[in-house]
């Protein structure tokens, strides 16, 4: 009976952990992520997986406070098996200090230096929702051809009382670019 326990632990575990993981946002990830993606295409995925040293780095070039339980996933899509369409970077990211969630979707062309789009899926705290809501916003990431020189207040206007979230956007940004051009 014990050994029967302890196999199905072993199956439906994962299963679990694999399926507990997935943030109630996946369903509208999957939809924008198919907005995406050119009629007939196809996106491939890359996990990233960032060491101690390279979040360090990343959180002293960046002035960040990024931890290891955030996470980055690359999408290379397709219009066919060798044409590459664009590249999509998933961040999802807990802010302890805010006790939020953000799950952000940043767009590049095939260069992998211009920024097409940022598509916010979940912001959840009370000023990352007045983010959320502005439409002209989000609008001044279309097409960005030199993203470090993004700064709010400058050339970035921020959402009047979410300045700090404007901020770690432009954060996300930047650290988005900075991981798809140091992953081969």
């Amino acid at each position: 009976m014990n050994k029967y326990i302890s196999v199905m632990l072993l199956i439906l575990l994962p299963l679990y952990i694999i399926v507990a993981a997935n943030p109630k946002n996946d369903t509208l990830f999957l939809n924008t992520l198919k907005t995406l993606t050119p009629k007939g295409g196809k996106f491939d995925k890359k996990f990233i997986t960032l060491t101690k040293e390279q979040l360090k780095e990343i959180n002293k070039k960046y002035n960040s406070t990024y931890k290891t339980n955030d996470t980055f996933t690359i999408y290379t899509i397709k219009k066919s098996d060798t044409k590459i369409e664009s590249y999509v970077l998933q961040l999802k990211r807990t802010i302890e200090e805010f006790e939020s969630v953000h799950s952000l979707l940043f767009q590049f062309e095939p260069n992998k230096t211009t920024l097409r789009e940022v598509k916010i899926l979940e912001l959840n705290d009370d000023y990352a929702k007045l983010v959320q809501k502005s439409p002209v916003f989000l609008k001044q990431f279309k097409n960005v051809l030199n993203i470090n020189k993004l700064e709010v207040g400058k050339t970035v206007d921020a959402v009047t009382e979410a300045t700090m979230t404007s901020e770690l956007i432009v954060e996300a940004v930047k650290i988005a670019s900075y991981i798809l051009n140091s992953k081969k």
